[in-house]
């Protein structure tokens, strides 16, 4: 018995030590590592991979100009945590330069310009011989309209005629007008015939009932006015 109680003692004891060394070792580990973020920076456990490397990178043109886009517009001189708002939008509030005819400008703005531009000098190009017809017709519309010495010669001849073939319209008539022969059934044939919207007449569409959305009804509406009132009263 007193062997059995000594083995056990002695088994007792050898664990105990295995455990303290343990924790001394733990401890020591701990305390040795750097604890910087410059010292922790090449540091990468067993079974992990670095985060970044060159095939995760796009090297792109296009991915390279977005970068320095969102670099330029940056203000990296505010701190984020001060204001976020500023340190990335800083630089392109200072130096962006809102123009006469513009109330206001974004990134999504200045696209929208750039794309006018370049719609503008493609459909500017004289037409290839053997250019698809289309394309040959929306060149021959775009000169049409930009021809000011021609618009300015014709007046609103060309204009008046259009609209008396629709029905006329008692604000150029007057008196003359005659409101009996006039339907706006047939005002809207007549629209169609001449490839004009009838929203220009009235607001017709299908939309969804208010009381019952799994009914479909027909919305007749005043026609809009094309510009905002403002412009057309202050002009």
């Amino acid at each position: 018995n007193y062997q059995i109680f000594m083995n056990h003692k002695l088994l007792i004891y050898s664990f105990s030590f295995v455990l303290l060394n343990w924790d001394y070792n733990c401890i020591h580990k701990q305390k040795s590592m750097p604890n910087s973020p410059a010292a922790l920076d090449g540091i990468v456990a067993p079974h992990q991979e670095k985060a970044h490397n060159d095939k995760d990178l796009c090297l792109t043109p296009g991915c390279v100009y977005a970068a320095a886009e969102i670099l330029k517009n940056m203000d990296r001189n505010v701190d984020p945590c001060d204001n976020f708002y500023e340190h990335v939008c800083g630089n392109y509030i200072k130096e962006t330069i809102i123009p006469d005819d513009k109330s206001s400008l974004t990134l999504f703005s200045k696209i929208d310009d750039t794309l006018t531009d370049q719609l503008r000098m493609v459909i500017e190009e004289p037409s290839a011989d053997d250019e698809a017809r289309p394309f040959r017709m929306a060149k021959s519309l775009y000169k049409s309209c930009m021809n000011k010495t021609k618009i300015e010669a014709a007046g609103l001849t060309h204009i008046k005629e259009i609209v008396k073939r629709m029905g006329g319209w008692p604000v150029l008539e007057g008196e003359m007008w005659d409101e009996g022969s006039f339907t706006w059934k047939d005002t809207t044939y007549k629209f169609k015939d001449e490839g004009f919207s009838i929203d220009y007449l009235m607001d017709f569409s299908i939309t969804t009932d208010y009381k019952n959305s799994t009914i479909r009804v027909i919305d007749l509406d005043q026609a809009s006015l094309s510009l905002s009132r403002e412009y057309l009263v202050k002009g």
